[in-house]
């Protein structure tokens, strides 16, 4: 009776509240309590899965269940469905469209009104990440697997864990249903495929051909088969009725094909599999024979990390429409592609989800936003209109992003070894300034914008002038990475933050050491000067905010709220506000001179990387590991 009350009033609501409100605007669709403005989807995390009317595309991602609604024309967002407290993993509609189930790194799996976007019940049970969730035929049934090492059946209706498998002694990774409802299988990094008769509990049968972790597995419609992917690279059709397997391969060179997505088309007669070169193949069920592929390009000039840091990494994955005529399909490169599988032609490209916002900072005009991306791109936001201009060139993570004080120049550094400076009126690249040994952390311009500070992984900290582009100094003393690394109002100091918990201070005209701070413990990722270049600020792992007076070089006092690392900090332009950001998803706001906290942004579903203010000190924006950049106001 639960979920026929939740479902009644979800209908009713249905008529005031539809999915289908059309262009909405998603920069605005779901903020959290106190945000202004959203730039960027997040990244994608999860699968895809079309609606059984083909209507409407789900996309999990890192901030929430995005919905598509699909036209011959055009692509449009309609939602975004949030609540889940991590990225979201795992997704799959019911057969009659009336529930959409997703499982997430937060441990839970939630049921949403299939129509309505309306949450009816969420499932706790599990003690780790979801990794997959599916729907039995008769929509009664939901069955998960997850890397507890446990895959669990529930019942809709009540909501309750009616059976769990202990079985698997790793991760299970996907869960299927045999059409009739009668069989339930499951994959797992074990290297298994474990069979379970759902009506009796038992086991059938466990399947043990494939050398590496099984990635996932499908039914076919009429159920006489059995695909499953491995990371063995092969992909495999267990035939029931014959009791026998085949390997799937290119006639053309014999390769093995590691697929991390398997999909079965409606009527049974092709699977579709992605690998992890962006390539979708089309397979005859019956013969095993490889019909066509299609290749695509992922974005060109993105550095497409595979091990970004995500609680959940970039998903690979590939979905029918119910009608079978389109797939839809997702890569590294968070781009959503859909195809008409009759003529293998790309219909639409759904953009706009992004990656691991690293670094950001405000231009002086307020309405300009640099932000430097784990994909290796510095993309320039105009916050009124909503476009972006993104900036190619690196090969590796944009750690650190800046703008010069008259507005006119860039500076970027990466994990690719190099600082590079951008024109911000031609959008060229100005220079690569080449140096550092292993990849940087951090740079700054000079407010007089005759130099460049970085600081990196190799320890130093090089001193570069603007116009000629030559190295003037290396600092070295220091015995770790150096984080952060920030010029004094001045001019006249450069300071260096570190992982050796040490905050040095440079003379950047006699390129020589002037003092040392040293926290009492843990590591210092974030510095920064205040404007009237009283205090400097260090934020670092012990959790704590600490203040030093630039003159004594002793430290005035600590803030005291945040419950992980503080990864970056920022003062507004008066001095006497600082925003601070960590691990622990929170934005804290703070007088300086008191230490008094002023208030707590929440709003990311992963720890935040950078914070920044505005330049009239009026707003604040803030980056996420969930790839997305929230604008707040504070005034």
């Amino acid at each position: 009776m639960k979920l026929f009350r939740i479902l009644f009033i979800s209908f009713f609501l249905g008529w005031f509240f539809q999915l289908n409100v059309i262009g909405a605007d998603y920069t605005t669709l779901s903020l959290p309590e106190g945000a202004l403005k959203r730039l960027g989807k997040g990244v994608i995390t999860g699968n895809v899965a079309f609606s059984p009317n083909g209507l409407h595309l789900a996309v999990g991602s890192s901030i929430g269940i995005w919905i598509y609604e699909i036209h011959p024309d055009r692509v449009e967002e309609i939602d975004l469905l949030t609540g889940h407290t991590d990225s979201v993993y795992t997704l799959a509609y019911s057969r009659d469209g009336r529930m959409l189930a997703s499982g997430s790194c937060d441990n839970t799996i939630r049921l949403w009104d299939g129509q309505t976007g309306i949450l009816i019940d969420t499932l706790e049970g599990h003690t780790d990440k979801v990794n997959c969730v599916v729907f039995s035929g008769d929509g009664k049934l939901l069955a998960s697997g997850s890397l507890d090492k446990t895959a669990k059946l529930w019942d809709i209706e009540t909501g309750d864990v009616i059976f769990t498998n202990t079985d698997h002694i790793d991760s299970v990774t996907s869960v299927a249903f045999s059409p009739d409802g009668n069989i339930l299988a499951s994959g797992s990094w074990d290297e298994t495929i474990r069979l379970i008769n759902v009506q009796t509990k038992n086991r059938i049968a466990t399947i043990k051909e494939h050398t590496r972790e099984v990635t996932t597995i499908a039914f076919s419609p009429n159920g006489n088969t059995l695909a499953s992917g491995s990371r063995d690279k092969t992909i495999r059709l267990w035939d029931f009725q014959k009791n026998e397997s085949m390997i799937l391969h290119k006639e053309d060179t014999r390769s093995l094909i590691y697929s991390p997505d398997l999909k079965y088309s409606p009527e049974g007669n092709r699977l579709a599999s992605m690998d992890m070169g962006n390539v979708i193949h089309l397979w005859n069920r019956k013969t095993g024979q490889h019909h066509t592929s299609i290749k695509f390009d992922t974005a060109i000039g993105k550095h497409l990390s595979r091990l970004a840091g995500h609680s959940a990494k970039v998903r690979t994955s590939v979905a029918y429409s119910q009608d079978g005529n389109l797939i839809a399909s997702v890569s590294w490169d968070n781009i959503i592609r859909i195809w008409n599988t009759h003529t293998m032609e790309l219909i639409h490209q759904i953009t706009g989800h992004t990656d691991i916002v690293q670094s950001i900072v405000y231009s002086n005009d307020e309405n300009m936003l640099a932000a430097g991306y784990e994909d290796g791109t510095m993309v320039l936001w105009d916050i009124d209109s909503e476009t972006s201009k993104t900036y190619l060139g690196h090969t590796g993570s944009v750690e650190s992003v800046d703008i010069s004080t008259d507005g006119n120049m860039i500076a970027t550094g990466s994990k690719d070894l190099t600082v590079r400076l951008w024109d911000l009126q031609t959008k060229e690249t100005i220079s690569t300034l080449i140096g550092h040994k292993i990849g940087i952390f951090s740079v700054a311009i000079s407010p007089d914008g005759n130099k460049i500070v970085s600081g990196g992984y190799d320890k130093t900290v090089r001193l570069w002038d603007t116009h000629t582009k030559m190295n003037l100094a290396t600092f070295v003393g220091h015995t770790d990475a150096i984080a952060s690394v920030a010029f004094s109002p001045d001019n006249s100091m450069v300071a260096s933050g570190s992982y050796d918990g040490t905050i040095r201070f440079w003379d950047s005209d006699t390129q020589s050491e002037m003092n040392t701070f040293k926290i009492k413990r843990g590591m210092i990722l974030a510095i920064a000067f205040s404007p009237d270049n009283s205090t400097i600020a260090s934020g670092g792992s012990d959790s704590r905010v600490w203040l030093w007076d630039t003159q004594t070089y002793e430290y005035k006092t600590y803030l005291i709220g945040h419950t992980s690392t503080v990864t970056s900090l920022d003062y507004s332009p008066g001095s006497n506000l600082i925003i601070t950001g960590s691990d622990d998803k929170t934005i804290r706001l703070w007088y300086v001179h008191s230490g008094e906290h002023i208030t707590t942004f929440t709003g990311h579903t992963i720890g935040v990387t950078t914070v920044a203010f505005s330049s009239d000190g009026k707003t604040i924006a803030s980056g996420s590991f969930d790839g997305t950049i929230l604008l707040w106001k504070i005034q």
